[in-house]
């Protein structure tokens, strides 16, 4: 089961991280401009900074999916033969 759940995992664990990351620092300048009224920043470069990042994170997860659907499958074949032996 080891090959069959890390090769996909090194990139989705990473990348959930880095999204939550973005998702609390947005939320938290939101929160401030919003009912501390603390920062006159702009909030649009924080937004598109954000949408950037998330599109990102999208491509890297379709690229994790297919790393579990066409390697961990061979992968998995592999270690069971080897196995058998």
């Amino acid at each position: 089961s080891f090959v069959s759940i890390l090769p996909q995992n090194i990139l989705i664990v990473p990348v959930f991280i880095v999204i939550a990351a973005m998702a609390v620092s947005l939320s938290i300048k939101m929160i401030r401009r919003i009912f501390l009224k603390q920062s006159r920043e702009p909030l649009k470069p924080f937004v598109y900074r954000y949408l950037y990042s998330f599109i990102t994170a999208v491509l890297f997860l379709v690229a994790a999916g297919a790393v579990e659907a066409y390697l961990s499958p061979p992968l998995m074949k592999s270690v069971v033969s080897l196995l058998s032996k």
